[in-house]
């Protein structure tokens, strides 16, 4: 906001954080395949944040473990939708097979459901609310959230949700579109893990071993 208090759109609401699904083989399990020895972007029952891929525009999709045992990464367009877009929203008119802009589009995208929001209560600001507040003190870790208007810089506990929405499961989004690593892919994703030594929850490496597979 260039006038007003930016308080009342960011700080005016404070929905109440939903607990975080225990990571199994029970639920799907979402990361990314091309990484493995520092990180994978673990996500239960979803996909880590999407990329936008390499200068080039070669994509960079995550991959998901699904409770069946199947190993797929989600296509484009099912991307889109998880971004809350309709399919084919990225289509362009120029097109390079495998290095077009579309997916630094879907990554780059502010998903549908945020954007709305945001408009919302800029349209329509609310009340400050009372949050806790909390010392800023330099050399040491900062809150997660604060506000430097009117009374100066001031930390306050608050939550990261400022609404509560039940999301869908990412297995609502599986289709045929959906498609599977090559065997080198995941191989060579499996040995990364091993090699890093992550923590990951139990029988997810047998689990990517016993996956069908796609020929390299």
């Amino acid at each position: 906001m260039r006038d007003g208090d930016p308080r009342r759109v960011l700080f005016a609401d404070s929905g109440a954080k939903h607990t975080k699904p225990k990571a199994d083989l029970t639920r799907p399990l979402g990361f990314y395949w091309t990484e493995g020895r520092s990180g994978i972007g673990f996500t239960v029952d979803g996909i880590p944040p999407l990329k936008v891929g390499s200068a080039l525009g070669i994509p960079s999709a995550p991959t998901v473990l699904f409770p069946d045992g199947a190993v797929l990464m989600p296509s484009l367009a099912t991307c889109e939708r998880l971004q809350g877009f309709d399919a084919g929203w990225t289509d362009v008119l120029v097109k390079h097979p495998g290095r077009g802009p579309e997916w630094r589009m879907v990554g780059n995208a502010v998903s549908v459901p945020v954007a709305e929001w945001v408009a919302s209560r800029v349209k329509t600001p609310g009340d400050v609310l009372e949050f806790e507040k909390v010392p800023i003190r330099q050399n040491k870790p900062w809150p997660d959230a604060g506000w430097n208007v009117g009374e100066g810089r001031t930390g306050v506990v608050a939550s990261d949700q400022p609404i509560s929405v039940q999301r869908p499961s990412i297995s609502e989004f599986r289709d045929a579109s959906w498609a599977r690593l090559s065997d080198r892919a995941l191989d060579g994703f499996i040995e990364r893990v091993r090699e890093g030594g992550l923590s990951i929850p139990k029988g997810f490496l047998g689990a990517l071993r016993r996956a069908d597979r796609k020929a390299a």
